[in-house]
């Protein structure tokens, strides 16, 4: 039996031990300032039960037939194939890991004729509203509220994913997208995506009063240059490279599964 939960309760400990071993009771995320990326705490917190793999597997999740097939129904009534799009997530389960940029990167792509398509789950509205109003972005581009499944076959055949610190995002670099996760007030060290083609970028993070200050709109059109090649609207003076967090949060570049 494992839980991540009620670690620092030990009368719950307690009473879960008493249901018959093996047990395993762990914190759900690492301690502060362990520097360890979620995922790896919790397979390290596995090592009571036995040996554990000197190199965890590859993150790859193969998206459901009947959620591929439906994701190319959808672009192909758009006009648009497989690896056009660029998916843009505009929201996240807190507002305060919405990346401010978002809006006008949606433009800007617009305005260099890359195919967007927004992504939203059903709490995004006034996020919506403002694409429409703002940048006149139309509703046969967005897909909104999608299941699982449909999302992960969606994000499968995008061009790209830009997105925050959220589960669409984990779930669109599990798939194979190429994924842009953006980092304002978490800490990418612990809940960057992980995937075969993933680029993080961070502004000042979470121990500044400005997390987002230094991830501007220029930034993430040059890493989107860099990431799949000139085109995604970036300006002509954009050197390619790898582009990762400021100066003062340096060494949290995109993690290759």
């Amino acid at each position: 039996m494992i839980s991540w939960l009620g670690a620092g309760d030990e009368t719950y400990r307690r009473h879960l031990t008493a249901a018959g071993p093996p047990t395993v009771v762990g914190r759900i995320r690492p301690a502060p300032g362990a520097g360890m990326h979620a995922s790896a705490h919790l397979v390290a917190s596995l090592a009571p039960l036995g040996p554990l793999p000197a190199t965890p597997p590859g993150v790859r999740l193969a998206p459901p037939d009947e959620g591929l097939a439906w994701a190319r129904d959808w672009l192909a009534e758009r006009g648009l194939g497989p690896r056009e799009a660029v998916l843009l997530q505009v929201g996240a389960g807190s507002a305060a890991k919405i990346w401010p940029g978002a809006l006008e990167l949606g433009g800007r792509l617009q305005a260099a004729r890359v195919p967007v398509v927004l992504t939203a789950g059903p709490a995004d509205e006034p996020a919506l509203a403002r694409f429409r109003t703002e940048i006149g972005f139309g509703e046969r581009r967005v897909a909104h509220g999608l299941p699982l499944d449909r999302l992960a076959g969606l994000s499968s055949l995008a061009r790209a994913f830009v997105g925050n610190d959220s589960g669409p995002t984990h779930l669109a670099a599990a798939v194979g997208c190429p994924t842009m996760a953006l980092f304002g007030p978490t800490d990418p060290v612990v809940w960057r995506p992980l995937g075969t083609c993933v680029r993080v970028l961070a502004g000042r993070g979470p121990a500044s009063a400005t997390p987002w200050e230094g991830l501007d709109v220029d930034r993430v059109l040059m890493a989107l240059d860099a990431m799949l090649g000139r085109g995604s609207g970036a300006p002509a003076s954009a050197r390619p490279g790898a582009v990762v967090a400021p100066p003062a949060a340096a060494g949290l570049a995109g993690d290759p599964a």
